[in-house]
């Protein structure tokens, strides 16, 4: 069996070949595939099984390169969370990661790293053990850029998946900050057009009366040959709150979507794919005459609803490892959350989603004066908990048998009555949520 190694290596290395050898022979066999790092981070071996996930040769290939060129950056780039765990001496089990196999389709696969125990400079340094996932697990999975651990966001993962080669309309709803733009550029990423531009309008942030000749360029006889539309031509044209474009632009844009649909004129083949991006419930606009109805369903042909963090806060602490990686990166020090300081993240509601958790994270990091996060560290809204929004309003838990009975009703719903859940959400026993649910009537 062929061993995929730096030449330079073998000679340097005081690992026999033959040990190598025997150590991916029991790891195959058992169906793992194991990688091994040099101190700086360049891939020194990497077993012939490396081949059945990323087609054949990737063994070969990949030695020599950085690990985060062939596993992704998001988990292995300077500020990536397992690089910065490895390089601080610590191990992490059973990291979730989608990747692409050589057919286009996507395959779950689960991630352990760990150091070596080596002196510095000593190569090689650091091992990763690769493995099926298992798809019912709690672990953090990875995605082209995007990771979670909830089971709404790992649906929202597989359905990307899906759509690798369907080119239909895809709109995504959700609050600011819950990654809407990410979820465009990777379904883009994932698609036959992905060798053409991903082109983004901010609908927003385009004066009305400049809107059409944006859009589609300065003549009406024009539309769908110029402006952004044909600059995203044969790729992908993401309109990003599209709520806030006006009623001549949306007429427009159903013109373009409706001909793309038919597909005859050479010119309209060319046309870009439309993923749309709201932050607006677009039923009740269109109830209000602000957003036209025929534009909607023609947009909504793949709806992707991204529920907000407090929905899901399982992907809380995730991110803030993510976050806490590049900013130890950034400020050239190696900090931790104590579990005080997880609690209290874990226990706010994050109102303005991922850039509020990075913003917060940011922050106890520039005024932290130890090596250890202390909630003392974190914004002050962070430390007393703001309460969760219904509609709109705070309701504290305990602020009143309606108000404490709509929150619970509430965590219960988003959750989608999985009590261990709701009961995270609320910051509670799940015996207490029991408790609480008899009062108010709710099991």
């Amino acid at each position: 069996m062929p061993i995929a190694m730096v030449p330079a290596a073998v000679s340097e290395t005081r690992v026999p070949a033959s040990a190598l050898r025997a150590a991916s022979a029991v790891f195959g066999a058992l169906g793992r595939t194991v990688i091994i790092l040099d101190s700086s981070f360049r891939i020194w071996f990497a077993s012939p099984t490396l081949d059945s996930i990323l087609g054949d040769g990737a063994a070969q290939r990949a030695v020599g390169l950085d690990v985060s060129e062939v596993l992704g950056p998001l988990l292995f780039e300077p500020t990536g969370p397992l690089r910065a765990a490895l390089e601080s001496g610590e191990k992490r089990e059973h990291w979730r990661m989608l990747v692409r196999c050589p057919d286009g389709s996507g395959r779950l696969i689960s991630i352990s790293a760990a150091p070596l125990g080596r002196s510095p400079g000593a190569d090689p340094q650091y091992v990763i053990l690769i493995q099926p996932a298992d798809e019912s697990s709690g672990a953090p999975i990875s995605f082209s850029g995007l990771v979670a651990r909830s089971r709404q966001m790992a649906q929202i993962f597989d359905l990307v998946q899906s759509l690798r080669t369907n080119e239909a309309p895809v709109l995504i709803c959700g609050e600011e900050g819950t990654g809407k733009r990410l979820i465009a550029r990777v379904i883009h990423e994932h698609s036959p057009r992905r060798h053409a531009a991903f082109v983004a309008v901010a609908c927003g942030s385009i004066p009305a009366q400049l809107v059409g000749s944006e859009l589609f360029g300065t003549s009406p006889e024009r539309a769908g040959r110029g402006g952004r539309v044909e600059e995203a031509k044969e790729g992908t044209l993401f309109l990003q709150d599209v709520e806030r474009l006006p009623l001549e632009a949306q007429t427009r844009l159903l013109r373009i979507i409706e001909n793309l649909a038919v597909g005859i004129e050479p010119a309209i083949r060319s046309a870009p794919r439309i993923i749309a991006s709201s932050t607006a419930d677009l039923r009740r606009s269109v109830q209000d005459g602000r957003f036209r109805e025929d534009l909607y369903y023609r947009l909504r042909f793949i709806p992707i609803d991204v529920p907000p963090l407090r929905a899901r806060r399982e992907d809380v602490e995730v991110l803030c490892r993510v976050f806490l990686s590049r900013a130890n990166a950034h400020q050239g020090r190696e900090l931790r959350l104590s579990p005080d300081a997880v609690r209290a993240i874990l226990r706010y509601d994050w109102p303005g989603n991922a850039p509020e958790l990075e913003a917060a994270i940011e922050y106890a990091a520039a005024v932290c004066r130890s090596s250890i996060i202390v909630p003392e560290d974190l914004p002050d809204g962070v430390q007393r908990r703001i309460p969760v929004q219904v509609d709109g309003i705070a309701v504290p838990l305990g602020g009143g048998d309606a108000a404490e009975g709509l929150r619970v009703r509430n965590a219960l719903e988003a959750a989608r009555w999985r009590r261990e859940e709701a009961a995270r959400m609320l910051g509670i026993s799940r015996t207490t949520l029991w408790r609480k649910m008899r009062e108010h009537g709710l099991l």
